[in-house]
């Protein structure tokens, strides 16, 4: 009788550690998951840096974002318009319908509404790079 209930208890243990073996490997398992998708997003913001800091540095040299180049509207291109509308519209990219009035508003006019929002540009910008740094930490 006793060897029936040491029997009994041993499969009970056996049991027992097949099943918290499976919980952590399904744990282990949503571990890497949630750590891939952070990597994923920490990946994405630091594109997404570089590229503003790219805009940032030709908005400062540049004295007209309307006669921007290939190569600044490539790097707007690659940002979603949620973040920069404002470049997106100067660039000629599918953006923001206020963003899209702004830039209509600006083209015609003097060189005061262009460096007006050349300076909105940058602080569009600049605000791109706050968020993001926000969402690194």
């Amino acid at each position: 009788m006793w060897n029936e209930w040491v029997d009994l208890v041993a499969a009970l243990a056996g049991l027992a550690a097949v099943f918290f073996a499976i919980v952590a490997v399904r744990q282990a398992s949503k571990q890497a998951a949630e750590n891939m998708e952070a990597l994923r997003l920490e990946r994405r913001i630091d594109f997404e840096l570089n590229v503003l800091s790219q805009l940032a540095e030709y908005n400062e040299k540049g004295s007209n974002v309307f006669g921007a180049d290939a190569r600044v509207r490539t790097l707007a291109g690659m940002l979603p318009e949620v973040l920069i509308p404002l470049t997106r519209s100067a660039v000629s990219l599918p953006s923001t319908p206020e963003a899209d009035a702004r830039t209509q508003q600006a083209r015609p006019g003097a060189s005061e509404a262009r460096e007006s929002l050349r300076n909105e540009i940058a602080d569009e910008i600049y605000e791109a790079i706050q968020k993001r740094l926000e969402e690194r930490k």
